[in-house]
């Protein structure tokens, strides 16, 4: 019996450790990011800015590819095929208004 509940309790520990795990995980996906953040995450290259390649990189089919494309080219006011940190802060603070 005592074995028993030895392993009930490994096993509900497991069940709440990754229950949290989920918890923490979902909690992240709803905190905003900075754009410092953002331009750390999306720049995989570390050139200090983000590229249509990079930011359509996850993209599973065409039509999510096409509306990152479109929002690529809302962030990239230069018109240079890139979008710096700058352009972020920019976004976002012109979201805030």
């Amino acid at each position: 019996m005592l074995k028993l509940s030895k392993i009930a309790v490994a096993g509900i520990s497991t069940c709440l450790l990754i229950t949290g795990m989920s918890m923490a995980a979902e909690k992240e996906k709803k905190a905003p990011m900075t754009p410092e953040a953002t331009l750390e995450k999306l720049d995989t290259d570390k050139d200090g800015k983000v590229s249509l390649a990079e930011y359509t990189a996850k993209c599973k089919d065409e039509a999510s590819k096409e509306k990152m494309t479109k929002a690529f080219k809302g962030l990239d006011k230069d018109k240079d095929e890139s979008v710096t940190l700058d352009e972020l802060k920019a976004k976002v603070k012109k979201a805030k208004e």
